[in-house]
């Protein structure tokens, strides 16, 4: 296998491989006109090695223990300053709901906002009504429980799909591959600019614009 294969056979294999380890989609970043592309790029990194490398965040079992916190005589700042890093979010400085959304969003993916959504409405309404804060989230605990294992189970289903499509991007790489083995030389015949190379080029696109089809129809399916 000469260096030109090795190359192609590389192309291929991030072209089939690259979608599929893009991470779970992430909540939309508040845009405001002091943000630049910069910060909300590094923001975005950030985030995915957070995501992947730092501690997988638990929403519920965050409110549940705040509630708890509270029932034992603790202030609402402190009960929030104290649990939230607990469960991979990050530290509120106060436990006001602008405060606690900035902590809390950027670590859910777009199908976990109504969570978020639910919990912020129902601090608000214990603020607005004066209704007990320790009662009212262990109401929402349940409901963000039942969202959390709807989402695990949407993307439990969505893994056969994926791994379909990831393995259906590498047979190109396999075909290749098989091909220099056997001494068939596939890169002559893909670049040496006739119907072979018009072929190889077409085969790309419908590739790409499959997986990329493909990538999308998962992308839907996990906002829903």
């Amino acid at each position: 296998m000469n260096w030109g294969t090795t190359i192609l056979l590389t192309f291929l294999l991030l072209v089939a491989g690259i979608p599929w380890h893009l991470p779970d989609a992430l909540a939309p970043e508040r845009k405001g006109a002091y943000l630049s592309r910069l910060t909300v790029l590094f923001e975005r990194t950030t985030a995915f090695f957070r995501r992947r490398f730092g501690v997988k965040p638990h929403l519920s079992a965050a409110v549940v223990e705040v509630a708890s916190r509270l029932n034992a005589g603790a202030d609402s700042t402190s009960a929030w300053v104290k649990t939230l890093p607990r469960h991979g979010f990050a530290c509120p400085k106060t436990a006001s709901t602008a405060d606690l959304q900035v902590a809390i969003e950027p670590y859910l993916t777009t199908w976990e906002q109504a969570s978020l959504t639910g919990l912020l409405a129902a601090l608000r309404f214990s603020e607005a009504v004066g209704a007990p804060l320790s009662e009212v989230l262990t109401g929402c605990a349940d409901s963000l429980t039942e969202a959390s294992r709807a989402a695990r189970a949407r993307k439990l289903a969505l893994t056969a799909p994926k791994a379909s499509a990831t393995i259906l991007g590498l047979l190109p790489l396999g075909g290749i591959a098989l091909g220099a083995v056997l001494g068939a030389n596939p890169l002559r015949a893909i670049f040496s600019g006739g119907l072979g190379t018009i072929s190889a080029l077409l085969g790309l696109i419908a590739l790409c614009g499959g997986m990329l089809w493909m990538f999308r129809l998962v992308a839907r399916a996990e906002k829903a």
